[in-house]
């Protein structure tokens, strides 16, 4: 196999250089247990999608400032707004909120008609519950 990297010190390619996978798993187990990071906690995700890049900026902060306060008295965290890995699909441009929570808690998001409701004509809005991607 051959792999091409700009890090090649970052600990994935060090572990599959020394054939040490199982090492790495225990390591990445112990970070994010300490961080509180899943699989040791929940997660959810907020993509929206629109035509305009600015709008659906403007969109994300809007609903970050809107849902903040109940995001963090449920104790959970939110990482964002911030443009996704992949900013535009399809001639849309993509933003997204990460909120992570505590292990079993319900997620501290209002009625998801009244979360579409302060969004612009033009800009959706996906909720992922425990995404599987980002």
């Amino acid at each position: 196999m051959l792999v091409q990297t700009y890090c090649p010190d970052h600990a994935v390619i060090r572990h599959l250089v020394d054939g040490r996978y199982e090492r790495f798993l225990e390591q990445e187990l112990e970070i994010r247990r300490q961080a509180g990071l899943v699989p040791f906690s929940r997660a959810a995700l907020l993509r929206l999608v629109g035509v305009s890049a600015s709008a659906t900026a403007t969109a994300a902060t809007t609903l970050a400032e809107r849902i903040a306060p109940q995001v963090l008295s449920a104790g959970w965290v939110m990482v964002g707004p911030a443009p996704a890995p992949i900013t535009r699909v399809a001639g849309r441009s993509r933003w997204q909120l990460l909120l992570h929570g505590p292990s079993g808690s319900p997620l501290p998001l209002p009625p998801e008609a009244e979360l579409r409701q302060g969004l612009p004509k033009g800009v959706g809005l996906a909720i992922d519950p425990d995404p599987l991607e980002l």
